[in-house]
């Protein structure tokens, strides 16, 4: 790292200061600014609570012109918003500043995960049942093309660990695509893409993987037509693969993906191909009831 590059992380570390300790703590995965100042976290097994940190608006801005220049892009009243990625921690960043703010400065830091907790970790958590993390082991074990579904901040990144985990050991050649690094795959075969859109789209991260060998190509969250490339390469022969979505529920998810294929080639109706190439479908939910504040809501097998 050049002087200048380590002067500029210092001067984030030192702006970030008032909020370390949540950084630090390994069971915080959101850190979010309000417009008020107030610093708010989730904490697994805990939920969504004030700190009693308040940043003003001058410190607010320090930390998100900090990062946008860490990132070497820019954010100004003409170009309000920033995503990004927070160096030394790794957290995906959402920021935004007046007027797109319209009451001042906000960001929210998705810390990546810190560790992976295995299946049967899920079951002596609560999350999941013995037979569900039964079913999703026998799915992974016979390489079923799987989608991990549930809606924002439900677990979905980290119950694909989990089930990476399984495989863990094995020569499987793993071609891993994200938009942010959050996967974690224990295998010694493994490449990463990350893609950055408009050049490095994930559609085109999708058919390069197909000339890489692979056993099994894990998407870190199809949200456009690219679920058409996905579907396309889980009909050529490629299974075992895992790829997670936004869904208000498992039977949701299906339709969900064949809504956005459709937007690649809209007179057609994918659901049949869905449904005899999908393997499993794995529903998250949140559950205030159970002490992680999460479980799996549904699992449905198909092919």
């Amino acid at each position: 790292m050049s002087e200048s590059a380590k002067r500029r992380l210092d001067m984030l570390k030192s702006a970030l200061e008032p909020i370390t300790p949540w950084l630090e703590k390994d069971t915080i995965t959101e850190i979010m600014l309000n417009p008020d100042g107030k610093v708010w976290v989730n904490e697994q097994g805990v939920g969504m609570y004030k700190t009693g940190i308040i940043l003003n608006s001058e410190a607010a801005n320090r930390i998100i012109r900090l990062i946008a220049t860490e990132a070497g892009m820019e954010i100004t009243p003409d170009k309000p918003s920033l995503a990004a990625k927070l160096p030394h921690w790794g957290a995906r960043v959402q920021a935004s500043i007046p007027p797109y703010s319209v009451d001042g400065p906000t960001f929210n830091f998705r810390l990546p995960a810190r560790r992976i907790y295995t299946l049967d970790e899920y079951v002596e958590q609560g999350i999941m049942t013995y037979e569900q993390a039964e079913t999703m082991k026998q799915a992974v074990r016979e390489k079923k093309n799987i989608l991990v579904a549930g809606g924002t901040g439900s677990g979905k990144t980290t119950l694909v660990n989990a089930l990476l985990h399984e495989i863990a050991g094995s020569n499987d050649r793993v071609v891993l695509i994200e938009d942010n690094l959050e996967l974690q795959c224990p295998v010694e075969n493994l490449v990463r893409k990350l893609v950055n859109p408009p050049e490095l789209t994930l559609s085109k991260a999708i058919f390069d993987s197909l000339r890489e060998y692979p056993s099994r190509i894990i998407v870190g969250e199809v949200r456009d037509r690219s679920a058409y490339d996905l579907i396309s390469i889980w009909n050529t022969g490629h299974p075992g693969n895992i790829c997670t979505i936004h869904a208000s529920s498992a039977e949701n998810a299906l339709h969900r993906l064949n809504r956005l294929a459709q937007q690649a080639q809209p007179q057609f109706d994918f659901m049949p191909e869905i449904r005899r190439m999908v393997g499993a479908v794995v529903y998250l939910t949140e559950d205030s009831r159970r002490p992680v504040m999460r479980c799996v809501g549904q699992i449905i097998r198909l092919s």
